[in-house]
């Protein structure tokens, strides 16, 4: 589906090295919610990757490129980044990412090719119910996103 989105702020992590392993990676997020913590309320939803858009070309997670946590206000920090309004090209789907995430992402590829869209952003992929909020794995939700022109 097509939304347009008004800006918002994310808090990013630092810049992910390529095919990280997962202690690397849990040292990322835990260092971006052990920084976060000092300056707002975290709660369990909001948490996301981006991902550079060659992800739709080839599917890899190696094109990780932040962990982010959506804002409510700007911060007075460098890791503050504001998602530019725009439209984009919004999917939802139930169940785990890294088990699904090739099936969508193709999907998203196909529909940008078959609609002549261009991307133009990286590819913003946010957790909307996952381990924090359910046990059921089937229950997962995530919202990818894509701003198009």
């Amino acid at each position: 589906m097509l939304v347009h989105e008004q800006a918002h702020y994310l808090y990013l992590s630092n810049t992910t090295e390529e095919n990280e392993c997962f202690k690397k990676r849990s040292t990322h997020i835990a260092q971006m919610f052990s920084n976060l913590q000092n300056d707002i309320t975290l709660t369990t939803n909001g948490f996301g990757y981006i991902y550079d858009t060659e992800i739709l070309q080839d599917f890899e997670s190696k094109h990780l490129k932040h962990y982010f946590y959506t804002l409510h206000d700007k911060l007075p920090t460098p890791h503050c980044y504001q998602k530019p309004a725009g439209n984009y090209l919004t999917l939802y789907f139930q169940g785990v990412y890294m088990f699904n995430n090739k099936k969508y992402l193709q999907m998203l590829a196909e529909y940008c090719k078959e609609h002549q869209l261009t991307p133009i952003s990286p590819l913003y992929v946010t957790s909307l119910c996952d381990y924090w909020l359910t046990g059921d794995m089937d229950k997962y939700i995530y919202k990818l996103e894509l701003q198009i022109k």
